[in-house]
Formats: structure tokens, sequence, C-alpha cells
């Protein structure tokens, strides 16, 4: 007893201690904020008991919170299938509810028998818990079985309130249906764990497993199915089978806590697990996560050669001129399918115009303009090279040339962004100039009382944002480099950057502002974000643009 709550207590603390250095870590990495936060924090033991406590209340509060919402959806369902009606009376008051027995039951099967079911086919112990017999190399057999003995005992304890309470309101009585549950519980705990220990089924493949899960989870269905069919739910909750059920439990368990193939169970368990962990990480391995998707697929289509047309260049430069030369059939094929896009809208916009009589009489004022100019915003950001390049150039350069101290010197990163930014821009401007020519089109054909201040904002507000969408990936890289050497992203923040910006060029998709100001203050921002953001970038750049290792 006192092994498994000593297990039990530091694979909790060790978990929370995990969360908290890495919390701390993260805090650190900030500005400003990360200079004030000690390195002390990480050997406070006392902070880390504290918040083990703190955080151990407030999920127990939540989880039981959860648990009470899963009991009441799963009890209202219930009680609607077996009367196909929705009445407070029937939730309220057990005397009009004459099959409020069978809805527990009902209710006791969906939350007891078919997530057993699952985790008898599909349960291993997780990365976590691997991890931590692993690094205190503790005994396989006890961690494994007191951690998952007391994950029942904890989801055991959290459906007993939500239980007493519906047991009230149902009208079958609450310390009644608590025992019930107390004793299901335990009887399916103790028998699929022995089933599982009997029946071998990690060589069953996963279509398999499904079939046998859809099978287990049918046959409980018609057990409930059967017992309504012939009124057996007050036989089924009577003493004498909680009596017979009781005895079952004990006899198993008794069964369970003295089999002798403990540790050879236990060796499959984790067999399987590890195997599961492998497949996940040569899954995320093989997609080089999201981050950095498109460098990692543009390597496949790289074109060697090319050194002697940039004799005349040397260092970064020259690592830079050969990195654009060499995806340069790549890029231009993008720019290419891009043109065509455009084109194809162009060669719609003039066919609708010219064959179609409707259309062609429609006509589309300077108001209604100015609101799909914020849309612009992120149709200019889904098409645009700034991600793009900047992956291209951490997998296909950075992520090697990072590990030699020429390539950090201050005046090398700096030429390394110019050129790399000179480049987006020019890029993103062929897409700038597409749209420009759509849009001056739908001018031309429906446009009505179009002044000329409109196509001088229109040029403002395309310029603005084509600088600040070449601008900003590539300042947050530079400002943040948040990649490891293993192409991981090592720095949390640039996580948090990149969703807020897209979420924000996203919202700029759904406004419908009136008026000039709007679009002008967004042409305005995207300037002195790029006007502030470089001189950001030569002051702390040549510090920052480092692997985060």
């Amino acid at each position: 007893m006192n092994n498994f709550v000593k297990i039990n207590w530091f694979y909790t603390l060790t978990a929370i201690t995990e969360t908290l250095n890495g919390f701390f870590y993260f805090l650190r990495k900030l500005p400003v904020i990360g200079t004030k936060i000690p390195t002390s924090l990480y050997k406070s033991k006392d902070i880390k008991l504290a918040f083990m406590i703190f955080v151990g209340i407030g999920k127990f509060v939540m989880q039981a919170g959860l648990k009470l919402i899963i009991v009441a959806i799963a009890y209202i369902l219930s009680v609607c299938i077996i009367h196909q009606n929705l009445s407070f009376e029937l939730f309220v008051n057990g005397s009009t509810a004459p099959d409020a027995v069978m809805a527990v039951i009902m209710l006791i099967v969906a939350m007891v028998l078919l997530p057993r079911i699952m985790e008898l086919f599909y349960g291993s112990p997780d990365k976590k818990m691997l991890a931590y017999i692993s690094h205190f190399q503790l005994s396989y057999t006890k961690t494994v079985r007191s951690l998952s003995i007391f994950k029942e005992i904890k989801t055991l304890f959290l459906y007993v309130l939500p239980v007493l309470l519906f047991g009230w309101i149902s009208g079958v009585g609450a310390f009644k249906l608590a025992l019930v549950y107390i004793l299901m519980r335990l009887f399916c705990f103790v028998s699929f764990e022995m089933l599982g220990r009997k029946v071998d089924v990690e060589p069953i493949k996963e279509p398999l497993k499904g079939i046998l899960w859809a099978i287990f989870s049918l046959l409980a269905i018609a057990i409930v199915v059967v017992m309504y069919r012939f009124d057996l739910a007050n036989v089924a909750i009577s003493l004498p089978v909680m009596l017979v059920l009781a005895v079952l439990t004990i006899l198993l368990g008794f069964l369970f806590f003295t089999y002798k193939s403990e540790s050879r169970y236990i060796e499959r368990l984790i067999t399987v697990g590890n195997v599961r962990l492998e497949k996940t990480a040569a899954a995320v391995g093989n997609s080089q996560n999201k981050y950095l998707a498109e460098g990692v697929a543009m390597q496949k289509h790289i074109s060697l050669g090319g050194e002697r047309k940039f004799d005349h260049l040397k260092g970064s430069s020259l690592l830079n001129a050969l990195l654009f030369y060499r995806y340069k059939k790549t890029l231009n094929k993008s720019i290419k399918i891009r043109l065509g896009a455009f084109a194809l809208a162009l060669f719609i916009c003039a066919a609708l115009n010219y064959f179609v009589p409707n259309v062609g009489a429609y006509t589309v004022s300077e108001s209604k303009f100015l609101k799909l100019l914020p849309g612009v915003v992120f149709l200019l950001y889904l098409i645009g090279y700034g991600k793009k390049i900047v992956q291209m150039c951490f997998v296909n350069c950075d992520v090697a040339m990072l590990h030699y101290p020429f390539y950090r010197e201050s005046k090398t990163i700096l030429s390394g962004f110019d050129q790399r930014f000179k480049k987006i821009f020019s890029l993103n401007t062929i897409n700038a100039l597409c749209v420009f020519a759509l849009l001056l089109t739908i001018c031309l054909f429906w446009g009505e009382g179009i002044s000329m201040n409109f196509y001088v904002v229109m040029i403002l507000f395309l310029v603005a944002v084509t600088l600040l969408l070449s601008f900003h990936e590539l300042f947050i890289y530079y400002l943040l480099q948040p990649f490891a050497s293993n192409m991981a992203v090592a720095n949390p923040l640039y996580k948090i950057i990149t969703f807020v910006f897209y979420l924000l060029c996203y919202a700029t998709a759904q406004l419908h502002i009136k008026g000039y100001w709007f679009v002008l203050g967004i042409s305005i921002v995207s300037l002195l974000y790029v006007g502030i953001g470089s001189i950001v970038i030569k002051n702390r750049a040549p510090k920052t643009f480092r692997f985060k290792d």
C-alpha cells in the first residue's frame, strides 16, 4: 500500500514539475519579462508542491463537473430513448417515470462497460508513463499496475457524486444507485483486466480490433435491449444480483492480484506502447511539422549547378544567390500557376461582361469596392511567399550554416535578411500586380462613380500590405529564430505569433467597413510595422539569430 501511494504521488509530482519547468522556460524566452525570472525557480520544491496541490484541486473540480455533464447527457438521452418524449417531469419526479431504472441501467452501461471495451483493445502505457518508468528505472510491473489501478479508482470516485445526484432525481435511490454503479464498475474493471491477460490481443490487426470492439459494444447494447424487452431492469439491480456481482468481483479481484504471468503481460503492454510511440514519431518525422512542411517539400525540386553565374559574389550573398537560383524553377512554376489563375479570372470577368447581358449591366459603387479591399489582405496572405521562403532558407541553408561562427556575425545576418526580403518582396509584388489588374478590370467593367482617389488609395494599400506580408515572416524568423538544430519548433512564442497573425488577416476579410479610413489605417499600420521592425532587426537579429537548442 505504501509503494502504491509513493508511485502515484511521485508520478503526479513529476508531471507537474515537467509542466512548470516548461512554463518557466517559456517565460524566460520572452523579451523583458524573461530577464526578471531567476533560474532558481527550476529547483524550488515548495513552489512545485504548492502548485501540484492547487492544480490537483482545480483539476478534480473541473473533471467532476465534466463527469456531471456527461452523466446528465447520458441520463437525458436514455430517458428520451425509452419514452420517446422530452418532458421535465420525467427527470424530476420518479413516480412519473416508471422506466427510470432502465434509464439508469443504460447510463451505467454507457459509463462503465463501453469504455472498458475500448481500453481492452486499445489501452497501453502512454508516453509520459513510459518516460517516468525509464527515467527513474522503476519496476515496469509494479508501476504500470499501480498507475492503472489509481486511474480506475480516480475515475470511479469522480462519477460517484453525479450518480448519487441522478439516483435521487430518478427515484431509484441515491445510495442504492451509487452502490450499483461501484459494483458494476469494479466488476467490469477486474473482469476486463483478466480477459486482457488471458486473451493475447496484440497480434490482432487494427481493422479486426475495431470489428471485435464493435461486436462487444453491440453485445452490451443487446443486453440492455433484452433487459428492457423482458422488464429485467429491477431484477438487475436487486439485492441478490448485487450480492452475486460482489462475490464475482472479489473472486476476479483475487485472480487479478495473484496473476502469475503479470510480468509477461506488462512487458507486452510496454511493447505495444513503444511500437505506437515509434509509429507516431515516424509520422511526425515524415511531416517535419507544419511549420517546415513547405520547405521540406521544396527539397525534392532542387536544381544543382549555377555556381559560375555568381563568381562576383562572396560569403552570405553567394549562398543566398545560389539558394534562390537552385529553387528558381520551383518558384517560377508557382508564379506561373498564380498568373494562370488570375488570367483565368480576368477572362471570366470579360466573358461575363460581354456575353451575359444581365451581368454586364451590373454596376458597383466606390463604397462597395472599398469594402472588398480588407479581404485582399487575407487573399495576399494565402498566396504569399513569405512563409515558403523562410522555410526554404532554414531547411536548405540556415540549419547547416548556423553551426559556423562566421554565419552568425552581424554583417552576415543583416546582409542575408536584406537579400531575402528583396526576393520575397519581388515575388509578392507579382501577386499584388495580379490582384491590382483584377480589381482594375472589375472597376472598368462594372465600376460606377469611381474617383481617382480610390485608385491612389488602392495602390498605396497594395504596396503597404505587400511590404507587410513580405516582411512579417522574415521578421519573426530572424527575431525569434524558433527552430532547433533538429528542425523542431523550440520557441512557443513563434507558434502564438503565427496563429495570431493568421487570425488578424482572416479577421480583415470578415470586415465590411465603409469609407477610406480603415483602408488607410491598415496601410499606415503596415508601413509603420515594416519601418519599426527594420530598426528592431538591425539591433536585435545579430543577438537572436541562433539555434534554440
